[in-house]
């Protein structure tokens, strides 16, 4: 049995094994990839602007090592609020957080493929849309911003990559 308790972007998730807070973003434009990071770092760290600024930052930086194609345009953020995985990344390297790419050859990959019970979250993309699996304490939930609330996801810790 879950019981959940909240205050606008805080839940207090009350189980019979433990009690646990928990942060979560609701969507608001197309910002669901500083809802996932802000998910993932469990506060409101980051606002669109922060977002903004990293992506025009990033932007800059593209345009001055393309400087010779032309018409080259910087994707780092739409029009919608959309932002790249490489405003996250920048966003996450001040943390000490490093996303790794899920499929890639790298070691640390392969073991979180094979035994996800090891690794503290996964940041996902899906049709678009960014969002955060966390482990809090001993338990998984998924933070998605399109969800209402928080929601426990019951899995026996080597199956989570199939999400």
């Amino acid at each position: 049995m879950v019981e959940l308790h909240y205050t606008p972007n805080n839940y207090e998730i009350v189980t019979t094994r433990i009690t646990m807070d928990i942060y979560h973003e609701k969507q608001q434009s197309n910002w669901c990839a500083i809802h996932a990071t802000n998910s993932l770092l469990q506060s409101p760290t980051y606002t669109f602007e922060d977002f903004k600024a990293i992506a025009e930052s990033l932007d800059e930086k593209e345009r001055t090592l393309m400087e010779s194609v032309r018409n080259f345009l910087p994707q780092n953020m739409d029009k919608s609020g959309n932002f790249s995985i490489q405003v996250m990344m920048e966003a996450l390297a001040p943390c000490g957080l490093h996303l790794l790419p899920f499929h890639s050859s790298d070691p640390r990959d392969i073991s979180a493929r094979e035994n996800s019970s090891n690794e503290q979250a996964f940041v996902c993309n899906r049709n678009n849309h960014w969002f955060t699996l966390r482990k809090i304490g001993n338990t998984w939930f998924d933070l998605n911003s399109l969800l209402p609330i928080p929601r426990e996801i019951e899995v026996d810790g080597t199956q989570l990559c199939l999400f």
